[in-house]
């Protein structure tokens, strides 16, 4: 199965799964609770929902922009996640892709440049809503791969504790990793070693990412990682307002650091983004 299928396979799943948690025509969002609009993948009700449910954002950016980044302005980026309750229990299967798509060099043949697999397995602790704040948190592993062969080959596997906010018109989560050692970098004589050594130099042990909701239902989310041993990370901050009947969210972002893909993850970037949203 070719990457194209896959992703249209999982974004069919995802959007399936939306729909039965609605039962009736989605109106346009109305003010109210955060909480209750974002989860972390909507907390208050698709940590309820069964079946396959939103995890992380959903977009399309098919205007993008970075100063002639590997031969090519511009690429069409997207994004697919979606998470399973195991059995109704506490514990959760995610997985998120990233692709990079230069549908405009046709020099190419309009090349895939690179896509991101990311899936992982957490429990989620929630804890008492009025007695803690609402804060919850979530403990898991993942691992993060490119796919490419050897040269451009990139992965790393993490352990992560992610304690989290839900509350009134804003969303904080705050992301702590520990980077499984892999052994020995990878060499043409040992190609199983560790393509990347240094990347935690640039994606850091940690990221926060803080939404607050403006008005009836725009959203703005910023989001910060970084090393400060070394100076490097990244940020980005994106506003979202929904379209009318509330389908999809026009989304507007700017990128500026390391680590925005694998393969380049130690060369800072700057990028703007205009697109849609399908989950934030």
């Amino acid at each position: 199965m070719n990457r194209i299928t896959t992703s249209v396979l999982l974004f069919l799943a995802c959007a399936t799964a939306q729909a039965q948690l609605v039962p009736e025509a989605r109106p346009a969002p109305a003010a109210g609770r955060i909480g209750d609009k974002v989860d972390p993948d909507a907390y208050a009700i698709l940590s309820e929902a069964r079946g396959l449910n939103t995890h992380r954002p959903m977009y399309v950016y098919p205007a993008t922009y970075a100063d002639d980044f590997n031969g090519n302005e511009t690429e069409l980026i997207f994004q697919l996640s979606g998470k399973w309750r195991v059995f109704g229990s506490d514990f959760y299967l995610a997985y998120t892709q990233k692709s990079f798509w230069q549908f405009v060099n046709g020099e190419q043949s309009s090349p895939f440049r690179e896509t991101n697999y990311d899936p992982e397995v957490f429990y989620r602790w929630e804890l008492d809503k009025k007695r803690f704040n609402h804060w919850a948190m979530d403990i898991g592993i993942e691992h993060e791969s490119n796919g490419q062969p050897l040269g451009q080959s990139r992965s790393w596997n993490r352990i992560y504790v992610a304690p989290f906010q839900a509350k009134g018109r804003h969303l904080a989560y705050l992301k702590f990793w520990y980077r499984i050692p892999e052994g020995d970098p990878s060499t043409g004589t040992n190609p199983n070693g560790d393509d990347n050594p240094d990347i935690t130099d640039y994606l850091g042990y940690g990221e926060l990412t803080f939404s607050r909701q403006i008005g009836n239902s725009q959203l703005l989310t910023g989001v910060v990682r970084g090393n400060p041993a070394t100076g490097r990370g990244a940020v980005q901050l994106t506003w979202s307002i929904p379209s009318e009947g509330g389908w999809v969210f026009w989304a507007a972002s700017v990128f500026h650091g390391y680590g925005e893909s694998l393969v380049f993850y130690d060369e800072e970037i700057t990028r703007a983004m205009l697109g849609v949203m399908l989950a934030r």
